[in-house]
């Protein structure tokens, strides 16, 4: 690891990264979001050495020369989860790098993209590396205002950056047996332009999106007071047979073990059908898929889910039907 927090000594590292066909890419930044976080290291791995860059010690203007330099040779950046790394880059020193490779991406497309949602970098580099990466340290960088850094932080952002190319030779070498290849090289052209536009944002008429957001909570409310009438109605069928309220709830398949005790108690005190109905029917939760299915096996629907996917083919000719 060497430490670079000049211009001179970064001038020093230059050649190194420039004859890299590939580069191992990670920052640390106070935050997540390149608009109001500060970018405090950058770190480069070569094949040779690790690279920790101070960002608040060394002058834009050389790092946006180092950056560009990256770009315009098309030397390839190795990050992981790399859209963070892409706009922290973009909105400091204006370059959009594009040769990239993601190995959180790449671990997915191992898999077709079943398994793991998210493959931790930790996770990663364990599995292919054998490399224990603790990442308590992660959160010192959190809202940090100065670039004084310990010993002990930058040996963990030098051993982010650090594990980049050897996770990369191991991942393509599996995308390669597993024919993956023309899929990764795809959609590793498509990380920086969806970092771009995260960055850029789209433009959005605000007033037209709130009148937009509130006729469809208006359409949403009446649906639901439609919906709550015709269990009101169907009451009986829906709760079966009770003796009080709080049997009625627990035939609801209604959260009663949640309540408290003194809830629990009010139930059972209500043995008048209109009283139960009255009180149960506004506690039906309509996105309680639970709730919602058994409502339909008491009506009759033989479905598995009460999912918008499985009832909209059943809604031919149903006008209870409303998913």
């Amino acid at each position: 690891m060497r430490i670079v927090d000049s211009k001179e000594s970064l001038m020093e590292v230059i050649p190194d990264i420039q004859q890299s066909q590939m580069i191992g890419l990670d920052v640390e930044a106070s935050g997540l979001d390149p608009y109001t976080s500060k970018l405090l290291l950058i770190q480069i791995a070569t094949t040779t050495d690790v690279y920790v860059i101070n960002a608040g010690r060394i002058e834009k203007s050389a790092l946006l020369y180092l950056f560009k330099l990256i770009e315009d040779a098309e030397i390839m950046c190795i990050a992981h989860q790399s859209k963070m790394e892409i706009k922290m880059i973009y909105h400091n020193y204006g370059v959009l790098l594009t040769h990239i490779f993601d190995t959180m991406i790449a671990e997915v497309l191992q898999y077709a993209g079943v398994a793991k949602p998210f493959n931790s970098l930790a996770f990663i580099a364990k599995k292919y590396l054998g490399v224990e990466m603790s990442k308590s340290v992660r959160d010192e960088f959190l809202d940090k205002k100065d670039f004084d850094f310990t010993e002990e932080q930058l040996n963990y952002a030098a051993l982010d950056a650090g594990v980049m190319i050897p996770i990369y030779e191991a991942q393509k070498k599996l995308l390669e047996q597993n024919q993956g290849a023309d899929v990764w090289d795809l959609e590793m052209k498509l990380v920086s332009v969806v970092a771009h536009m995260e960055y850029t944002g789209v433009f959005l008429d605000a007033t037209a999106w709130s009148k937009l957001a509130e006729k469809a909570e208006r359409k949403a409310r009446d649906k639901a007071i439609t919906i709550k009438n015709y269990l009101a109605k169907n009451f009986d069928i829906l709760a079966g047979d009770y003796h009080h309220g709080l049997e009625a709830a627990t035939n609801l398949c209604l959260p009663v073990r949640q309540m408290k005790v003194a809830d629990r108690k009010i139930l059972e005190d209500l043995t008048v059908p209109s009283e139960i109905i009255n009180k149960l029917v506004p506690m039906i939760n309509l996105g309680s898929s639970k709730q919602a299915l058994h409502v339909l096996h008491c009506l009759g629907v033989e479905t598995k889910s009460s999912s918008q996917k499985a009832c909209l083919p059943l809604r031919s000719g149903q006008c209870w039907v409303s998913c």
